[in-house]
């Protein structure tokens, strides 16, 4: 009798272990594809190397903009930029912003697949703020905002000549924030307020600058660069102090 019980006990747990299996197979779904960004070429391709899904933009013409846009920041895979009306078109759109703070929101990253790694999304993301900088200021000073918010300085030097403290409430947090003795930070904002001419945050930050003693060298090229300069662009900055870019 025991023997028989246990016979009938083991064929409904092997019943029930092969049900299951077959819910669990059922229940299986492939993975959604997530990105809303793909960088799937490189080099001097041509036609965008950039696919931007619906999800991030729904209208076709924007959509193609964007992808457009992207490609020709990262892969130079336009033969020719968007128009200045077109770009501050595109600027305006609410999707535009989002499309440049993914790349700038690592909690994010895996909306962007890109062939190359992350890396190589992190040395150029930037691309895709000088790209507005001539034609759409407005629309960058907004974006540097939020980026000064999550301790990120590349809007603000994109911007450099037309850095507006009044338009930028984030960067006197900022700053409090950063201001831990580094003297290239403090390079930076001096550079950046001699180049929109607000001289006293300029001195400011230059004395602050002087005090990093292991630096001297690094601040002897700067003051030179700001004595014999009204402005300079960001390439002669980094090459005089950072020694390259």
């Amino acid at each position: 009798m025991d023997m028989n019980r246990l016979l009938l006990f083991s064929i409904f747990l092997i019943a029930l272990a092969s049900c299951d299996q077959k819910q669990s197979r059922k229940r299986k779904v492939l993975p959604k594809d997530v990105a809303l960004i793909k960088i799937t070429q490189g080099g001097d391709n041509k036609g965008s190397c950039v696919q931007i899904s619906r999800k991030l933009e729904k209208d076709p013409r924007y959509n193609k903009l964007l992808a457009t846009y992207a490609g020709y920041c990262f892969c130079r895979s336009s033969d020719s930029a968007l128009t200045p009306s077109t770009l501050k078109d595109l600027a305006a759109r609410p999707s535009f912003k989002k499309m440049i703070l993914l790349f700038y929101t690592n909690s994010d990253s895996d909306k962007i697949y890109n062939n190359r790694g992350r890396s190589v999304i992190n040395d150029m993301r930037s691309e895709l703020l000088y790209g507005i900088k001539d034609y759409c200021p407005e629309e960058l000073t907004h974006i540097s905002n939020i980026l000064l918010q999550k301790n990120n300085f590349d809007g603000v030097e994109a911007l450099w000549e037309k850095t507006d403290v009044k338009k930028l409430p984030a960067l006197s947090t900022y700053v409090r924030r950063v201001d831990t003795g580094n003297f290239f930070i403090y390079a930076d904002l001096a550079a950046v307020f001699h180049n929109s001419r607000n001289y006293p945050l300029r001195d400011f930050y230059l004395v602050k600058a002087g005090r990093c003693r292991d630096f001297q060298q690094e601040y002897g090229a700067l003051k030179s660069l700001i004595s014999k300069r009204k402005q300079f662009d960001v390439t002669e900055f980094k090459e005089s102090i950072y020694g390259g870019m």
